[in-house]
């Protein structure tokens, strides 16, 4: 027996039905003596609403049987996993506001910070002194390698970011390639997702960098603890036995050393996230994409989830020329590979790419004529007129094989925030401020788990696709 069969009985019992009849009422036949015995499960989530549907089960219990077929299913694992991803996107609606205040319940002797070495024992510790290094006055950048899974130390990244003006806080982040301890290494990449991207989104002093690393004693650079560096000093630390340890430095030699470290280590790394915020930058970046589009895209189907669809492809020539600020000259070269690659995804890429969208989403880019792709600078926002024609250019090229309209008040991301995924390559792009960045990997362990998950949405966030369409052609009706 399992939780999902002890349901199916309770509500036999309950209503005088037998498995028999059960079977022939369902169309589910003789598999429903397994599915009551706790044998074998249902292949197909359409199957357990059949059963819930006949037995006329309580909307909390209709959702309880889903997801006790979903755990039996997929696994607990996959699932904890999933949940790891749902709280990320939580995240990612969420750009940092100013920080709270930490204040420390006590103080270091002002002699700690003055000695050329001193060691730290205890958490309370270690964070007053990261806080006195990152805040500390100076022009130099600060090298921080963390592993942000310490909501006190990110707490103190983020203090510092804020008060410390004219410091850099370049954070590297030590990723781990896939490797024996799958679902262990999926889950450490999600955690450090999770708990760095909001930060960096939000800051323009805060950078973090990564690179991947198999954990080998072979490894070139074996940061087996957290370091902070700067022109001055340095904090080792890390988890001891029972509390975090660390040692503070000022030896001259020491932080030279480590300095020279990290530049190189620095060089090795590449930006979680970027802000191209002049046009050269747009337009490398725009070509990098379309390059990893163009080799990647046309073999394999990709999920693409926003508040509102991808809606540049449906920009005629003419609208562009209108709206993108072409009269702009360092603009220019944009544009032209910009109404290529256009082209080409309408005719190849659209219906390779399944969409998940809001309504409410659609609705706003009607109100708005903010397309969330292209920053601000760069982009004027569509007439009325116009606005409605790209939603039915859209609309026209939509089928069930290529969109999901998300259920209202289900939404998994928050507007200007896209995702997308494939079985070779998870990104994320967010025009936030008007500034653009990005975050990219081809890193199996990243990509896996969210085209996972991904790819096994409950429909019961979905509405119909008839349906979906109906709502925004009476959107466009009521705004003509």
């Amino acid at each position: 027996m399992s939780d999902f069969s002890d349901l199916i009985n309770v509500y036999k019992k309950r209503s005088h039905i037998s498995a028999k009849e059960l079977g022939e009422g369902t169309g589910i036949g003789t598999n429903i003596y397994k599915y009551v015995r706790g044998s074998r499960l249902p292949s197909e989530p359409g199957v357990v609403d059949l059963i819930s549907d006949y037995m006329n089960m309580s909307n909390e219990d209709r959702h309880k049987l889903r997801d006790y077929w979903r755990i039996e299913h997929f696994g607990k694992e996959r699932i904890s996993l999933w949940r790891e991803i749902e709280t990320m996107l939580q995240h990612f609606r969420l750009v940092p506001d100013e920080a709270q205040s930490y204040l420390f319940e006590q103080k270091l002797p002002d002699s700690l910070l003055k000695q050329p070495i001193s060691y730290l024992r205890g958490d309370l510790n270690i964070q007053q002194v990261l806080l006195a290094v990152l805040t500390a006055t100076g022009d130099g950048p600060v090298h921080a390698v963390v592993q942000p899974d310490d909501p006190h130390i990110l707490e103190c990244l983020s203090i510092a970011e804020k008060s410390a003006n004219q410091r850099e806080i370049r954070n590297i982040i030590r990723m781990k390639q896939r490797g024996g301890h799958y679902a262990d290494v999926m889950r450490k990449n999600l955690a450090i997702l999770q708990s760095t991207l909001t930060l960096a989104l939000g800051s323009d002093r805060y950078t973090s960098y990564y690179y991947y690393t198999d954990d080998t004693a072979q490894e070139k650079w074996p940061l087996m603890s957290s370091y902070v560096v700067t022109d001055s000093c340095a904090l080792i630390f890390g988890n001891g036995t029972t509390a975090m340890t660390g040692i503070f430095t000022k030896d001259p030699t020491l932080v030279a050393d480590l300095n020279v470290h990290f530049d190189s280590l620095l060089k090795e790394s590449r930006l979680m996230v970027s802000r191209p915020e002049t046009p050269s930058r747009i337009i490398e970046d725009y070509h990098a994409y379309y390059t990893l589009a163009e080799k990647t895209s046309p073999r394999m189907r990709g999920i693409v989830i926003g508040a509102q669809p991808c809606l540049t492809p449906f920009l005629t020539k003419e609208l562009c020329g209108r709206y993108m600020r072409s009269d702009n000259r360092e603009l220019r070269p944009l544009v032209e590979p910009y109404l290529s690659y256009l082209s080409w995804w309408r005719n190849h890429i659209h219906g390779m790419m399944n969409d998940i969208v809001s309504v409410d989403g659609i609705r706003q880019f009607l109100d708005t004529g903010r397309i969330d792709e292209i920053p601000e600078a760069y982009y004027t926002p569509l007439s009325k007129d116009d606005r409605l024609q790209v939603v039915r250019n859209w609309l026209v090229n939509s089928s069930p094989d290529n969109v999901h309209f998300l259920k209202e008040g289900s939404s998994l991301v928050r507007s200007g925030l896209t995702l997308t995924s494939s079985p070779a390559f998870f990104s994320v792009s967010l025009v936030h401020e008007n500034k653009f960045y990005t975050f990219f990997s081809k890193e199996p362990s990243t990509t896996a788990c969210f085209w996972d998950y991904f790819s096994n949405l409950d429909d019961r966030i979905y509405m119909s696709f008839d349906e979906g369409k109906q709502k925004i052609q009476n959107i466009i009706d009521q705004l003509r």
